[in-house]
């Protein structure tokens, strides 16, 4: 993302877990691209494998924040679904359909700063 002001508050979500004095939008930012770039790299199954119960916890929480219950709901059901193989794969695939890219999440995060910009640390 460009280094506009969006552009800062998204890297500092990313690089610095939402920076010193995070807001709770940065705080939810950075906690659902923890796990989006976890499943990106490696498949949710890896985030499950990496995150903690309250990093994916925080996970489940930011996408809730940022209007993406479906999201939310595939992440909660993915801790229900750690052994079983081809539930994981559906809950792979749920997730690719809802997030193909991360412009999907970038959409969702300006719609959030632009409707409530004080949710964010300012620059």
């Amino acid at each position: 993302m460009a280094e506009s002001r969006d552009g800062r508050i998204w890297n500092r979500a990313v690089l610095n877990s939402g920076g010193p004095t995070p807001r709770p939008g940065d705080v939810a930012l950075a906690a659902l691209m923890r796990f989006h770039g976890l499943a990106m790299n490696g498949g949710v199954e890896h985030a499950l494998e990496v995150l903690s119960d309250r990093e994916l916890d925080a996970a489940i929480a930011g996408f809730e924040h940022f209007d993406m219950a479906e999201v939310a709901s595939v992440l909660a059901a993915l801790r229900s679904s750690a052994s079983d193989e081809k539930e994981l794969d559906m809950l792979q695939e749920r997730y690719g359909a809802l997030v193909p890219s991360d412009s999907v999440l970038t959409a969702a995060f300006r719609g959030r700063l632009a409707a409530f910009p004080d949710d964010f640390a300012p620059i």
